[in-house]
């Protein structure tokens, strides 16, 4: 997760290290309290900055999405054997943008935890991400111009 960066680094380094992973395209596993019930996820940053927008992960796809094709399209599949953070196969649910943390909140996290910095998506994955925002009916415009450009950007 956070390589040879760990918690007893000093800060300077800590500090370095989470600015270089401050990006889109960049998986974090953080303690979501609007999650019910409260829990810690892989989300992945699509957009960074003052506004940090992310897009969670999930082990399946929930029963709402898989009945519905419009929402189900916007799932992206991503492979265990792809990404050593995961134990099993899971989706990137881009029907919902969290913009529930302030920059700060991130970096502050990611200061006192560093492993909560997991891994950088591979180039296919955003695009995957990226085509399946553009589709997302859920996703209202005003991200979709930010979350786009985001990622196009700072693809790996």
């Amino acid at each position: 997760m956070g390589g040879l960066i760990g918690d007893s680094a000093p800060l300077p380094l800590r500090k370095d290290f989470v600015n270089k992973h401050m990006k889109a395209g960049q998986v974090l596993y953080l303690p979501c309290s609007f999650f019910d019930p409260p829990k810690d996820k892989y989300l992945v940053m699509v957009c960074a900055g003052p506004d940090p927008l992310l897009i969670p992960i999930n082990s399946r796809i929930r029963p709402y999405i898989e009945d519905r094709p419009d929402l189900k399209q916007c799932q992206v599949r991503i492979s265990a054997s792809d990404y050593s953070f995961l134990s099993y196969d899971s989706y990137i649910d881009c029907t919902r943008v969290i913009a529930d943390f302030s920059e700060a909140d991130i970096r502050d996290q990611l200061l006192s935890a560093i492993e909560r910095v997991v891994e950088s998506l591979t180039t296919a994955t955003i695009g995957l991400i990226v085509a399946a925002v553009r589709k997302a009916p859920t996703i209202s415009q005003r991200y979709k111009k930010r979350i786009i450009p985001s990622l196009s950007d700072n693809d790996s």
